[in-house]
Formats: C-alpha cells, sequence, structure tokens
C-alpha cells in the first residue's frame, strides 16, 4: 500500500510522515496551512484514477562475484542464495500511466578482459490494474569494461541527488545533535 502523508504548518515533526511515506513508496506533501489541502488532495485523487499496475517489485539478481555497495533512494532487502549470489529485492508499489521509477544500484565487478561484463538479471513483477494475477518481464543488466569513467547523465543526476539528501540528512542530524561544526563541515 502507498501511503500518502501531509505536513500542515510548521507545527510538525517531517521525519516520521517523510519516513512513513518513503517506505510505502508513496508521496509526501507540504502545505502551508489548510487552504493549500484542496489543491493536494485533488492531485492526489486525479493520480489514483490513473494506476495501472499495483505491487510492482523489482527483482535483481546478480551474477556470480557482483557485490552491493549500496542501493540508493530505495528501501530494499537483500537476499542470498546458497551458492554465494545476491539477489536486491525493490518495492515500487504503484505505477501510473506513463510513469516512471528508477533502481539506482551500486555494485562492484571482478576484473574482467572482455567488452561488456555480466552484471546480472532483473525482472520486474507487477499486477495490473484488474487482473488477480502477477505479471512478469526481466531483462539482462551489463556492464561497459574500459569506459573513460564517465556515467550516463540520468545516472550522474541520480547520484548527485542521493548524495546531496544524504549529506543534507547527515548536516540536519548533527545539527540538532549540537555539533553545529561538523554538520557545517559536511556543507562545506
Amino acid at each position: 500500500v502507498n501511503i500518502t502523508t501531509i505536513g500542515v504548518g510548521q507545527d510538525y515533526d517531517p521525519k516520521s510522515l517523510v519516513a512513513l511515506s518513503k517506505e510505502s513508496n508513496g508521496m509526501h506533501y507540504y502545505a502551508e496551512n489548510e487552504a493549500a489541502l484542496p489543491g493536494i488532495f485533488d492531485a492526489q485523487a486525479k493520480a489514483m484514477a490513473s494506476v495501472v499496475a499495483m505491487g510492482a517489485e523489482a527483482s535483481i539478481h546478480l551474477a556470480p562475484g557482483v557485490k552491493v555497495l549500496s542501493v540508493l533512494d530505495r528501501v530494499h532487502r537483500l537476499e542470498t542464495a546458497s551458492d554465494g549470489t545476491v539477489t536486491v529485492h525493490v518495492p515500487l508499489g504503484q505505477f501510473t500511466r506513463n510513469e516512471r521509477k528508477t533502481v539506482l544500484v551500486k555494485v562492484a565487478l571482478e576484473p574482467t578482459t572482455s567488452d561488456a561484463a555480466k552484471v546480472g538479471e532483473v525482472e520486474l513483477a507487477f499486477r495490473e490494474v484488474g487482473s488477480t494475477t502477477f505479471s512478469k518481464v526481466s531483462g539482462v543488466l551489463a556492464a561497459p569494461i574500459g569506459n573513460d569513467g564517465t556515467l550516463d547523465p540520468l545516472v550522474e543526476t541520480r547520484v548527485q541527488r542521493s548524495e546531496t539528501a544524504a549529506a543534507l540528512l547527515k548536516a540536519n542530524q548533527l545539527f540538532e545533535a549540537g555539533k553545529a561544526k561538523e554538520a557545517s563541515s559536511i556543507l562545506s
């Protein structure tokens, strides 16, 4: 279930609301006052009317020797098989028409002499609205070897956004703990 949360005014703690919405693949909105609520409710109703798939989950089955370093901006769980291979499960919730969701996983690959290293396979399971059965689509993941170290622009943007958000959260925690000097050093 996707849960949307709304914080109204300045007198609430956004941490729990943001965490609840993030954990459930929902949205969090901030409303300056009660007059802003109808617009938020209308946008949510419109989004709910355009849902085309529910219960979506990406499962990334990593190839032998591929190690997960981090999964950015997504709730996830890791499953290790008896042969040592790892599967990363990422719940994506519901999809609306024309919506895109991405999963960014930072991995370490073993050295290879080929032009591309197999990273693994990805499977997306979802239930179409009105259906009681799950559909699945899958594909193969590979990484080019010997590139100049640059990332795809979409990936670079996601990495920068994620690193900025993590730095801001860490700085906020340090400020709240009374460690203003440490927090300032993170932000500079």
